[in-house]
């Protein structure tokens, strides 16, 4: 992010943002919206915290030096990145960037997380097609964003998790997955042993679990660098990865 910093406008191709600025204005100023995909790089110890925050301010900024208050601004949250190493930085900045997505207004995420590789971390060439179709259906505005947490409640051996934000029904391909619970220490507790739709509404995710829940017990979808995942709506809008506390 801090390439883009809003405080290097002047600067031209000097840097990111300048050189940005320098090609919006070299076409009188005629943007229809911004579409992103970055965050990767601030995935670290010093850079995640600020991550947030920051990609507020580069928003904002944006809509200010254009003077486009209500520029539309879309962009993806960082799928999977198949490396070594504590996982907890990279998962942060999925959920900063799931909470920007209603921090501000005109502003919508998707997500890459169950999309192949090409390497160890870029999105592949078959799946782009399935990122550009979400991202259009954004820009469109026609459809709904795709599954969005709302909570995840215990009901008796159950965690029923909620969404909102559904096109259609959720689905998914497979065997459904990409669902782990976390004690308040932050460490995976293997419990869940079955995953599915509820057949009482199509809005919830039943997990199904044996033993007792941890201390603080949280909810994570897609946690860690490389998760297995594969829940989506009709339309093929997928779940991002969040993480939830369960009540």
């Amino acid at each position: 992010m801090d390439q883009w910093s809003p405080a290097q406008k002047d600067t031209g191709g000097a840097s990111l943002y300048g050189g940005m600025i320098r090609r919006i204005k070299a076409v009188g100023g005629r943007v229809s919206g911004v579409l992103w995909y970055q965050g990767e790089s601030d995935a670290s110890p010093k850079a995640a915290p600020l991550f947030k925050q920051k990609f507020i301010d580069l928003i904002n900024a944006i809509r200010t030096d254009t003077g486009l208050a209500s520029l539309p601004f879309y962009y993806v949250q960082i799928g999977r990145y198949v490396s070594a190493g504590d996982p907890a930085t990279w998962n942060a900045v999925q959920q900063y960037q799931l909470e920007v997505e209603t921090a501000l207004p005109n502003v919508g995420m998707t997500t890459c997380l169950d999309c192949d590789l090409d390497d160890g971390i870029h999105v592949g060439t078959d799946s782009f097609r399935l990122l550009a179709a979400r991202m259009a259906n954004l820009a469109e505005g026609r459809v709904k964003r795709g599954p969005r947490p709302v909570s995840a409640t215990l009901e008796g051996n159950k965690i029923l998790v909620k969404f909102d934000q559904i096109n259609g029904h959720l689905t998914h391909r497979g065997r459904l997955a990409g669902f782990t619970v976390h004690g308040s220490d932050g460490q995976s507790v293997p419990m869940i042993f079955r995953a599915r739709i509820s057949p009482k509404t199509q809005d919830t995710v039943e997990l199904l679990f044996g033993g007792k829940l941890p201390e603080g017990a949280n909810l994570w979808y897609g946690y860690g660098k490389d998760p297995y995942v594969n829940l989506e709506d009709s339309l093929r809008m997928s779940c991002p990865a969040f993480n939830l506390p369960i009540r």
